[in-house]
């Protein structure tokens, strides 16, 4: 399973690199004339400014509209000259360079401007706009020039087809991407962006910024990034320099600047929250929420607060009532959320004394809250907090136990299920619908015809993509699901399955209201079942910020019994680096997928304990068997032994994986362990590329996943990896990546040739390894077979196994299923990762997920 983007983003520990730009007492001073007689006058826009940007950093710089931002960006960008003050750009002092001197640093400083819409000529077409920079300042021939174009709008994630259209051919958010490219056609060093996202949809500001920080890091780019948003710099920026009137504070790293809880940057006399002394008037803002002006003092901000005072292991809390907030003039609803969500202390500050919270620092953003069209497990994390189902698993076991029905009978033929279902079974509420029943047959019914059947009016809703269930093959396994009485269920399979009960402990069997379903499909907004969910799990859902944080409360009416901790939140933080600095500081409790450089860190903090067990996962490379030359078994087999896989372990793993030779882990009952890995022979592998017609290689394309994951920490360091073993053979592969989402459809729907993914098991039975990643019925478009592999061989080992409930018939056909993956090589595989889990000491029962899911009922917190 794979996941998803990332917010707050930088690690102060970073590597530094050399400095790019630097300024020392920068003043910008402009001539103007004022009042009836035109006096000369002059007006200081930037007063005295100094930092330093080095290379694979960003320095954003932030202040309300009309404090210098923007003159400052023009003389960084060497647009303007500064009145006074030094600047020197790749070690020159650009201020007194000779004419021909500053017009050659100029390509070295590059822009990214705040509207896509108005940037990019409308006349042309997108290879002339991104060819002009190459064609006057270079002497590139055309061809050339094209190549370059094409290849970096695959970098920036657009294809190289797009080179002959037209800018209103594209959203905005493509269009700033191919902004993004042609400020980086002339291999700049600094790249200055005004307001990059601001006047792009929400949706899409944290996959545009994720690509920025993409390329940073493979080039080692170094960003001036302005804006107005704490909640963008919070995501993008190392260190913040704060502008007032003009000047600028030295810049501070970005975690405490994302902490002052203001939508605008304040000047230094001013803290996170303004304080009056008593007595003290009311400060007047300018008449109509005008920007401060030179002459006129900056009013603070209307800010009220309440607070209390209160002992607790000797520390004093304060509580801030976030409803005595009073905004200024300006302040958007917008604004306020991501106000509330840069600061989670200020959320638990606002929890009651005596509520218990745990924070769980999540690597990403769910896809949505509804299970049954997911495929990654940041967003199976989301959601299961939410829903139940009607079987479970034992927690940090594999082990189906009863959910919402308390037990049932098999026929013994194998194919009739009957369930008996829970009794008082109550739905969270909804602030806008209120249930008027308990959870009964026609909610189950509901959930799996929704997957089932085209003529169910919520089919399509969200998504007509139901992975999990068509992987699977449900759709021609089940003959009936019909309705007893009101808490029994009889569910008749066309043939018998062996691991169907687990099947439907799987996250995405979450059971739905089919009275909400029912409102919300009368009132003409279906879809809010899906961003709007109500369940029967331990928690319900309190507030979702996208890319920020997800925020729940125990359900006091959950019928397993109130869950120990009353507040739950994810801390939405995709670098791993920054998870680990807030579980230093006990800003969160729980985090994923540490970075194996930071272990040994980690593992030597007195207040963390890392829970560490095999994953039950993989990590593979898959050839696109449809596709040539991977249509050829010889390739396939060419490629494994091209790949030196000891290295890339060695290299990216550290000690946290294990080589993989099979398909399913060594944990997993039915594992092979007689098989032989492909050997590391590239002169075996020359040879056999030779038989096959390709005595002198050829090209392909080898994509990596932009996000890090539960069985490969690095993708990109990987493909990397590979690429230059495979130029060893003669084999010349070109690295692609894609927005998360948008590489794991075009990786399902069979676009590539070569394309790095993984899987963590759902359920503890090989057939989800085997028939999900491959089997026939998930080869098609949209599958989770992106190997796109059907071998009839194959496919009637593991159709058959499913059939049989004696364990040791299947594991035989399992074992045998697996020898002919070997020989057929659909995959490189790569390994296996250790799970690891590090959790503050203050967390109590924190089990760890065979299947590396993230739930917390159960978990308590020591007061």
């Amino acid at each position: 399973m794979s996941a998803t983007p990332r917010p707050a983003r930088r690690s102060a520990g970073r590597r530094a690199g050399r400095i790019v730009a630097a300024a020392r007492d920068i003043t910008r001073v402009y001539e103007v004339r004022r009042g009836l007689l035109r006096e000369p006058a002059k007006l200081q826009a930037v007063g005295g400014v100094s930092f330093s940007i080095e290379s694979g950093r960003t320095l954003a710089v932030v202040g309300e509209s009309g404090c210098g931002k923007s003159t400052l960006a023009r003389v960084v960008s060497l647009l303007e000259a500064p009145t006074s003050g030094t600047y020197t750009l790749a070690g020159v002092d650009a201020v007194r360079a000779a004419s021909r001197e500053k017009q050659a640093l100029r390509r070295s400083v590059q822009m990214v401007f705040q509207n896509p819409y108005g940037s990019l000529n409308p006349r042309k077409k997108i290879g002339a706009i991104l060819e002009a920079p190459l064609e006057i300042n270079t002497a590139l021939p055309a061809d050339e020039r094209a190549e370059r174009a094409k290849a970096m709008l695959a970098r920036v994630g657009l294809r190289p087809e797009h080179y002959v259209r037209y800018p209103h051919m594209f959203s905005g958010g493509q269009r700033q991407r191919i902004a993004i490219a042609r400020a980086l056609m002339l291999n700049p060093a600094l790249v200055v962006a005004d307001e990059p996202v601001s006047a792009l949809d929400v949706s899409v500001q944290a996959q545009v910024l994720n690509l920025m920080a993409d390329l940073q890091d493979e080039l080692r780019l170094a960003y001036l990034f302005i804006s107005h948003d704490l909640g963008v710099v919070r995501h993008i920026a190392h260190e913040v320099l704060v502008m007032y009137l003009g000047r600028g504070r030295a810049p501070v790293p970005v975690e405490p600047a994302a902490r002052m809880c203001i939508l605008h940057a304040l000047p230094a006399r001013d803290r996170a929250l303004p304080r009056r002394a008593p007595g003290h008037a009311r400060d007047r803002r300018p008449a109509g929420g005008l920007p401060p002006r030179r002459t006129i003092p900056r009013a603070r901000a209307r800010w009220r607060r309440r607070v209390r005072a209160s002992r607790t292991a000797g520390a004093t809390l304060r509580r801030f009532e976030m409803k005595t907030f009073r905004p200024a003039s300006g302040f958007t609803r917008k604004a306020g959320a991501i106000v509330t969500a840069l600061a989670i202390p200020a959320l638990l500050a606002a929890t009651p004394v005596a509520a218990k919270t745990l924070v769980y620092c999540s690597e990403g953003s769910p896809e949505n809250f509804y299970p049954a069209v997911n495929t990654t497990g940041t967003s199976f994390d989301a959601n299961s907090q939410i829903y139940s189902r009607i079987v479970d698993f034992e927690r940090g076991a594999t082990t189906v136990v009863p959910g919402l029905a308390e037990r049932w009978e098999i026929s013994p033929d194998g194919k009739v299920y009957t369930f008996h279902l829970r009794k008082g079974v109550k739905w969270h509420n909804h602030r806008d619908w209120k249930p008027t029943r308990d959870f009964n047959a026609d909610d189950m019914i509901f959930s799996l015809e929704r997957q089932w059947k085209e003529s169910n009016p919520y089919f399509k809703v969200t998504s007509a993509n139901h992975s999990y269930f068509n992987d699977m093959g449900m759709p021609k396994l089940l003959k009936s699901v019909e309705r007893v009485n009101d808490y029994t269920v009889r569910i008749t399979l066309e043939k018998p399955e062996a691991p169907f009960l687990s099947d439907l402990a799987m996250e995405y069997a979450g059971v739905q209201s089919k009275e909400y379903a029912d409102a919300m499909l009368k009132a003409g907004t279906p879809e809010k079942i899906d961003q709007e969910p109500i369940g029967t799990g331990p928690f319900y859902l309190v507030r979702y910020i996208k890319d920020a944080v997800i925020r729940y409360k125990a359900f006091p009416q959950y019928w397993g019994g109130k869950a120990k901790i009353d507040d739950l939140i994810f801390s939405i933080t995709p670098d791993a680096s920054v998870r680990w600095a807030k579980l230093q500081k006990g800003e969160c409790h729980v985090m994923p997928y540490p970075n194996p450089a930071d272990l040994d860190a980690i593992r030597k903090d007195p207040n963390v304990k890392v829970l560490e067990q095999p994953g039950l996962n993989v990590g593979y490379l898959a050839y696109n068997t449809q596709k040539k030359p991977f249509d050829d078994v010889r390739v396939r087999k060419a490629v494994n032994m091209a790949i030196n896989k000891k290295a890339i372990i060695d290299a990216v793993y550290l000690t946290t994986g294990v080589a993989a030779k099979n398909p399913i882990p060594p944990t997993q009952w039915s594992y092979n362990d007689a098989i032989k890995d492909d050997p590391y022979d590239p002169a075996a592998a020359k040879k056999l590329l030779a038989e096959a017609g390709f005595p002198n290689g050829f090209s392909t394309d080898l994509w990596a996943m932009p996000v890090q994951r539960p069985y490969n920490p690095n993708a990109r360091r990987i493909a990397e990896l590979m690429q230059a073993d495979l130029e060893k053979v003669g084999i010349k592969a070109e690295i692609k990546s894609f927005e998360w989402g948008e590489y794991r459809k075009r990786m399902q729907a069979g676009e590539h040739q070569m394309g790095m993914l993984g899987w963590t098991g759902d359920n503890g039975d090989p057939d989800n390894f085997l028939n999900t990643l491959l089997g026939c019925e998930s080869a098609k478009t949209g599958g989770s077979n992106v190997a796109k592999f059907c071998y009839p061989a194959f496919e009637e080992l593991v159709s058959k196994a499913k059939t049989l409930p004696n364990q040791k018939q299947r594991a035989d056909l399992y074992g045998k299923a697996q020898v002919v993956f070997k020989e057929q090589a659909p995959w490189f595989t790569i390994a296996h990762a250790v799970q690891l889990k590090p959790v503050r000491k203050e967390v109590i029962d924190f089990k760890l997920s065979p299947f590396g899911r993230h739930t917390f009922y159960g978990v308590d917190v020591k007061e």
